[in-house]
């Protein structure tokens, strides 16, 4: 008898230290959700009287937590584990200037869009990484090429030590008449997904 209350005795050992380390997961996972923020978003247009668009966001504090999908607009911004993005240009219909040879013409039906970002590491102890393949296009829910251009752009990837940033350009392929376009980043190893808008 004394054997099997040992042997409950480290079940319920088990049991315990299993809750324990799920709500220690928890926790971490909780401390891990997106951030984002369009109080400095341009997309909220303003009419003639001063008044803005219907459906623009105006509060002063626009930022609140979503743990999976999110949509940042131009001019706003998200935060993921102390790493934060800023959404700081786009350009709809971007052309190469000088190209002469026509190396960077898109394809018939297609046009370039740029997304320029900024990336900010705000811990104070580990290294943040960022890479443009942590990004992906999409022109009316369907995939779309990057472009690389190393006039525009020559940023892949990088680790930010705490502090230290990086802006950098992605450049998108997408039809000329696609309806809305939008990069969808996720970083690596992680469930998280953050939707940009581009269009």
């Amino acid at each position: 008898m004394e054997k099997k209350k040992g042997c409950f005795t480290y079940i319920g050992m088990a049991v315990v230290a299993l809750i324990i380390i799920g709500a220690i997961a928890g926790v971490s996972q909780k401390n891990k959700e997106t951030k984002i923020d369009n109080s400095k978003s341009t997309t909220a247009a303003t009419q003639a009287d001063g008044s803005t668009s219907a459906g623009a966001d105006t509060t002063a504090a626009a930022t609140e937590a979503a743990p999976q999908e999110t949509v940042v607009k131009p001019g706003g911004s998200f935060e993921y584990d102390n790493l934060k993005v800023s959404f700081d240009d786009e350009n709809i219909d971007f052309s190469v200037e000088d190209d002469k040879y026509g190396l960077h013409t898109p394809k018939d039906g297609f046009k370039y869009m740029t997304a320029t970002f900024t990336a900010t590491n705000t811990g104070n102890e580990n290294d943040k990484y960022i890479g443009t393949h942590e990004f992906d296009c999409y022109a009316d829910n369907k995939s779309c090429d990057q472009t690389y251009i190393s006039s525009v752009s020559d940023f892949i990837n990088t680790n930010l030590s705490p502090g230290r940033s990086v802006t950098f350009t992605i450049i998108c392929e997408v039809p000329k008449d696609a309806k809305t376009v939008e990069l969808e980043y996720s970083p690596m190893l992680s469930d998280e997904r953050v939707v940009i808008q581009l269009q």
